[in-house]
């Protein structure tokens, strides 16, 4: 049995779809997947800040990285390769 003070409509994030005028120019990966950038909101304190996105071919959002964790992916870019090239040779 539901609660009734259980609210059922779903909290929709202002800065998500981004504004056409809010972000880059989409970029078509070879997967068929996209990304571009724009400016989303920190998470500490909700201030705009430039949001690396990736997108399916609908458009949902699969994921996204602020400033810091594209530099810190980038330091682990050798090491994943290493285990793609492991996996390879198996």
């Amino acid at each position: 049995m539901l609660n009734r003070n259980y609210n059922l409509t779903f909290k929709r994030f202002v800065y998500w779809p981004p504004q056409f005028n809010n972000k880059s120019t989409i970029l078509n990966l070879p997967s068929g997947k996209k990304c571009f950038v724009f400016m989303g909101k920190r998470d500490c304190d909700g201030k705009l800040e430039p949001v690396l996105c990736f997108i399916d071919r609908s458009g949902n959002k699969l994921m996204w990285l602020n400033r810091e964790e594209v530099h810190q992916f980038d330091k682990l870019i050798n090491r994943i390769e290493s285990y793609f090239d492991l996996f390879k040779d198996k």
